[in-house]
């Protein structure tokens, strides 16, 4: 695979004869750019860009070289073909289908597969990563009730007892998961999971709270749980997936005889430091077990949004970065290091370093 990879060609020229229309579509849609914006940079109209994409037509080499250009990316990328499984937008659970543009999820879908294509680049020379000890787990909650269940046998199948789980993402990479960092620029997607040909994925951004991320981790896991054969965009799914996170992260009988039974911001801080998990969540976790009422309930929504603690609470710490890519690209630093996988994978180094964020070996976790 490293050969052939190699081997692709520079020139415009002969990039124009081994065009792969899958290539333009991945490149603009990293890119976070329609069809339209893109014609307008390369003087052509929308039409031809969809039919460049589909195999209709292959550009010329001027226009490969102003699609390159244009979409700052090595023409190159243009001649190569998809390095490990495809990333199914259809497929893909999203936090918030309504506010988040398609745009911006396909972006977030690009920057996931080639993340992924990192990781195959990787294991192709030799590195083992965890295996997935989360597919044998799968199965579909009907009730509230069975995903307290499945939140439970999950623990109990990993020998997590009912107490804190301190760093929820070292945890996860080392059942499978293939956890993967979503860049600045698609920021607003929150977070999404997909199975990609067996394997699970999840990416997420790393600049939130530590609280919130270790709820986004484990309500993807309960997607990749519950989810796999079912449609995403349900906001059903989205309130299942959110329920699973609240069980497994906070176990209902260790819980509950430490949870006060009125609100209170001091107690409340406590078990957030205990518990990793948000204030809010707590809150909501504490009410939908019964143990806080109506009123308590409302009572705190009310003094968290005064406070302003909705969008910034107090008592964060220092979050444990996922590892799993990082070692992966230490151990193979000598035969592939950062700027030959780039060169492999028909990116800037910077494009790539980019995508990796966090995760690039040398950066600041």
């Amino acid at each position: 695979m490293l050969d052939q990879l190699e081997t692709l060609p520079q020139d415009p020229r002969l990039v124009a004869i081994r065009f792969q229309p899958e290539q333009l579509t991945r490149a603009r849609e990293l890119r976070g750019l329609t069809k339209a914006a893109l014609a307008a940079l390369v003087d052509k109209t929308p039409g031809a860009i969809s039919q460049f994409e589909s195999g209709l037509t292959k550009p010329d080499s001027h226009t490969v070289a102003r699609l390159g250009l244009a979409l700052a990316i090595p023409v190159s990328f243009f001649a190569r073909r998809v390095v490990g499984p495809s990333i199914l937008s259809d497929a893909c659970h999203f936090r918030s289908l309504r506010s988040v543009s398609q745009s911006l999820r396909r972006q977030a879908i690009r920057i996931g597969e080639i993340g992924h294509e990192v990781l195959a680049l990787v294991q192709s020379d030799g590195v083992e990563l965890p295996k997935d000890e989360i597919s044998p787990l799968k199965c579909l909650p009907r009730s509230p009730e069975q995903i307290e269940q499945l939140a439970y046998d999950v623990r109990r199948r990993w020998g997590l007892g009912a107490g804190p789980i301190h760093e929820v993402l070292p945890l996860l990479e080392s059942k499978g998961l293939r956890v993967l960092p979503l860049t600045a620029a698609c920021a607003e997607v929150d977070a999404f999971s997909t199975w990609a040909e067996g394997e699970p994925i999840a990416l997420l951004s790393f600049a939130k709270p530590s609280s919130r991320v270790h709820f986004d981790a484990a309500h993807e896991l309960g997607h990749l749980l519950m989810h796999d054969d079912v449609s995403p965009g349900n906001p059903v799914l989205e309130g299942d997936a959110d329920g699973f996170a609240s069980a497994f992260l906070v176990p209902r009988e260790s819980f509950l005889p430490e949870c006060p039974s009125r609100w209170n911001l001091r107690d409340f801080q406590s078990l957030k430091a205990r518990w990793r998990v948000s204030i809010q969540a707590l809150v909501v976790r504490a009410h939908r077990l019964g143990k806080l009422s109506v009123a308590s309930y409302r009572n705190a929504f009310i003094d968290l949004n005064r406070w302003g603690y909705r969008q910034a609470e107090p008592g964060e710490w220092d979050l444990m970065q996922p590892v799993v890519l990082r070692q992966a690209l230490e151990l193979v630093s000598d035969d592939l290091p950062l700027s030959r996988i780039a060169k492999l994978l028909c990116l800037h180094e910077v494009q790539l370093r980019q995508v990796l964020g966090p995760l690039t070996p040398g950066e600041a976790a």
